[in-house]
């Protein structure tokens, strides 16, 4: 699929200079940094999932005990 993204010049300057220092094209740069963007936000929003309740918050199987009683 192609993009096209408007970038200022000295975005693209700041690209080629470390494209040239990586010996890469700008391209593989920028799909390197939308790769590692990915990564950091998926695993951000995994941290958050597992730890909705933060480091305070009930056990989770004690949770599930309390609330299943409430049902007898």
């Amino acid at each position: 699929m192609r993009i096209d993204l408007k970038l200022d010049a000295a975005q693209i300057e700041a690209l080629d200079r470390l494209a040239e220092m990586k010996n890469v094209s700008r391209e593989e740069l920028i799909l390197e940094a939308i790769d590692v963007f990915l990564k950091v936000k998926t695993d951000e929003c995994f941290a958050a999932a597992f730890n909705l309740w933060g480091s305070d918050g009930p056990d989770g199987l004690e949770f599930q005990t309390q609330v299943r009683q409430e049902w007898h």
